[in-house]
């Protein structure tokens, strides 16, 4: 039920990114939100199931409502994304988190 839980939250304010810091490239899953009490339920059990998380805080003002303190967790490790996905059930994630995959794969064989 927590896995499903999770897996909403990251459904609905999370995304999936690739990771460009000079020749490395990782992906990365993020979720962001203002409601701290979110970002420390999500933190709690993914660490729980033995994933490393980074967390942060920045303010934000991109809703137009005015600044607002957010509060963001990082899974930055390949490991770790790949055993995000493996036992959290997203969907829309995991649709994106393959896609950047096989760009990234695209894009290795090119260089």
């Amino acid at each position: 039920m927590q896995r499903a839980y999770l897996a909403g939250l990251y459904e609905g304010e999370g995304c999936v990114w690739l990771c460009k810091d000079g020749p490395t490239r990782r992906v990365r899953v993020t979720l962001a939100m203002t409601e701290k009490v979110f970002i420390d339920f999500a933190n709690e059990k993914l660490t729980g199931e033995g994933i490393k998380t980074s967390y942060s805080t920045q303010m934000n003002n991109s809703n137009g409502l005015g600044k607002k303190l957010q509060h963001r967790i990082d899974i930055n490790s390949r490991d770790d994304v790949e055993k995000f996905f493996t036992i959290i059930p997203t969907t829309r994630l995991r649709k994106k988190y393959e896609e950047i995959k096989d760009e990234d794969t695209r894009m290795r064989k090119k260089s």
